[in-house]
């Protein structure tokens, strides 16, 4: 009976070895895929920054975790894998199915087990566990990405444009224009709006440009009809296009900001640009000194 119980045993213990190499392969391949709706050059530009995987989806299911950007290239990265005092090199990669709005993200690294089949089944474990954290930490991403605000700093919408007649002054100042030489020229237009008998229809528009140490500035006002314009005063038509729009609070950096934001909003999304983008000036500004206070919206035509 002991020698029964020896064999039955001994069986058992060989079956279950077996088990192990047959079960757990030799190369561990661990991956991770999670779709997300989203532009791609916006999402490697900001999965790109060393700051956002130390900081923002350190962690998952399980504790203890940390990465850290190890290189890039266009939409691939090393992402280093920390557990106390055990790492491992993983990459993702973006993979694009062809639209501007849509990726998939592919988190995955290769393991090579042990022959040691104590130190397989450990690996195997901690493979489960890694596996269990990056599909939580893609998950956390795709709903951080999902958001434009989160890429671009600032809601960015597709609407469309109902102004058709403008009529802008031009300003050309040594540094970057002050409120109350904005309000000048707005106030000039307004003025001559009003003794054509005509009506503006929207908020003050500010471009503004440098070159060479200098400021040209571009200030026009919506109206409701094609007006003739004076010598300093400009009329021109505005084709109603699609417009991308942002909306900001805060005062001229700011404004400026989301310019640059805009832009890379547009240049994300291939959009061409038509005309010249600018601010709307939603608040008089002449009339709020809080510039905390101040509303900015970034507009750009595009078809």
């Amino acid at each position: 009976m002991n020698r029964l119980f020896s064999v039955v045993l001994v069986l058992f213990l060989l079956l279950s070895l077996a088990s192990v190499y047959i079960f757990i392969p030799h190369t561990l391949m661990v991956t991770s895929i999670e779709s997300v709706k989203c532009n791609p050059n916006g999402a490697a530009r900001i999965l790109g920054e060393d700051s956002t995987w130390q900081n923002r989806w350190q962690g998952g299911i399980v504790s203890g975790y940390v990465y850290q950007l190890r290189g890039k290239t266009f939409h691939e990265m090393d992402i280093l894998m920390k557990r106390g005092r055990d790492s491992t090199l993983s990459r993702l990669t973006l993979l694009n199915p062809g639209g501007m709005d849509s990726i998939a993200l592919q988190w995955r690294y290769r393991c090579e087990t042990s022959f040691n089949p104590f130190r397989r089944v450990q690996q195997y474990r901690q493979a489960v566990r890694d596996k269990q954290v990056m599909d939580t930490v893609l998950t956390r991403i795709r709903v951080f990405l999902e958001d434009n605000r989160n890429i671009y700093g600032i809601p960015m919408l597709d609407s469309m444009s109902k102004d058709s007649a403008l009529l802008v002054m031009r300003l050309k100042t040594a540094a970057y224009p002050s409120t109350s030489e904005i309000y000048r020229a707005v106030a000039a237009i307004r003025a001559y709006v009003k003794a054509e008998g005509a009506r503006a229809i929207n908020y003050p528009m500010l471009h503004v440009s440098a070159e060479n140490g200098a400021y040209e500035s571009i200030v026009g006002l919506s109206v409701d009809r094609q007006l003739k314009g004076t010598g300093l005063i400009e009329p021109k038509r505005y084709v109603p296009w699609k417009i991308v729009v942002g909306e900001v609070r805060g005062g001229e950096y700011t404004a400026e900001q989301a310019m640059v934001r805009l832009q890379e909003y547009v240049s994300d999304h291939q959009k061409p640009a038509m005309g010249l983008p600018f601010q709307s000036l939603v608040t008089e500004r002449d009339q709020e000194a809080d510039t905390i206070r101040w509303v900015t919206r970034v507009v750009q035509a595009v078809p």
